[in-house]
Formats: structure tokens, sequence, C-alpha cells
């Protein structure tokens, strides 16, 4: 009985620290967002070409943009923070198909003292607003924290 208990605090100990993880990556990442959509200045992309893997998983791997500032200089980039939801892009580099997450034309943000620096818009708003997520992370920690008190 001794050795089940520490194997379930072990597991309890492991879901607090991923709790923790999670914790600390979504609110980066809510950081990053709100900060494009706060400062970030506006542009639309015209070009779009996604590069898509078919891994264990298939995923959007990078969003490679152009786009002009407001001063008129054209940038080419690849965005950060993209979602991985191919949309049913093929392997490989695709431009994404009309009504996607990523079709032209494409809203995005940039930094004006960066402008290579930049995030699609609607990623932008999906960083900065996580919905259940931190709840769900602390929980996790919570839990986990109570569970492996209670084994050890």
């Amino acid at each position: 009985m001794a050795k089940l208990l520490s194997w379930v605090g072990v597991v309890a100990v492991l879901v607090a620290v991923f709790g923790v993880v999670i914790q600390l990556d979504v609110r980066y990442q809510r950081g990053v967002g709100r900060d494009f959509l706060a400062q970030g200045v506006p542009a639309v992309a015209t070009q779009v070409e996604l590069e898509v893997d078919a891994g264990r998983d298939t995923s959007v791997d990078a969003v490679d943009v152009v786009f002009r500032t407001a001063d008129g200089q054209e940038v080419r980039t690849e965005l950060i923070g993209q979602l991985g939801d191919p949309e049913g892009a093929a392997e490989g580099p695709s431009v994404p198909a009309a009504g996607t997450r990523y079709a032209v034309p494409l809203r995005v943000l940039y930094r004006r003292a960066a402008p290579a620096e930049a995030i699609a818009v609607i990623d932008a708003e999906d960083k900065a607003n996580p919905g259940p997520v931190i709840p769900v992370a602390w929980a996790m920690v919570a839990g986990g924290a109570m569970a492996a008190v209670g084994a050890f």
C-alpha cells in the first residue's frame, strides 16, 4: 500500500509542476498578446504562406507574411505566436485557403521599432484572452499539491 501511495504522490507532484509550467507559459503569452494589442502598429499582410509539417501531428510551423509599414517600407517576416492548426493545408509551403485563420488580407500588428516582429491580430487577441486555462492550471497546482501531501 505504501508503494502505491508513493506512486500516487509522484504523479500528484508531476501534475502540480505541470500546472505551474502551464501557468507561467500562459501568463507570458498573455503579456505578449496584450503588448501587441496596446502598442502594435496595424498593417495588412497581402501575401501569406504557411509552412506545414506533418510529423506526429500535422501543424503549422511558420506563417510567412509580406506587409507594408505605415511609412511604406515592405516587410517580409515570419509571424510570432501563430497557432498550429493548418485548417486543411497540405504538408509543405502553401497559401492559406480563403476564410481560414491566416487568409489574405491578414490583419497584423508590428513593433514600430522592429517591424519584423509581427503577430496576426487574431493570435494577439487569443493570447491576450486565454479563457479558462489559468484557473484550470491553478486547479492542477492545488489538486496536485493536496494529493501529494496526502500520499506522502
